[in-house]
């Protein structure tokens, strides 16, 4: 992600998310990559959260006792 300001859906920051988490897992992983991979990982995460922010912005509820509609 570094350098390239790519638009990435939710699905696919999510799944570059976990891989990194997998990777950060990993008992072989050295404290260089391992710094390397939180920091995609805190990105693909940000991606993510202002993704499901912007997401929950559009909710819309409906009020049966008032038959209005208003947002969350």
């Amino acid at each position: 992600m570094a350098g390239k300001k790519e638009k990435l859906d939710f699905e696919t920051a999510y799944r570059k998310l976990s891989e990194c988490a997998e990777a950060l897992n990993s008992p072989e992983v050295s404290l260089s990559d391992a710094v390397e991979q939180y920091k995609k990982g805190l990105e693909y995460y940000k991606v993510c959260s202002g993704i499901l922010d912007e997401a929950k912005q559009l909710i819309q509820v409906y009020d049966k006792e008032t038959d209005t509609v208003k947002e969350l």
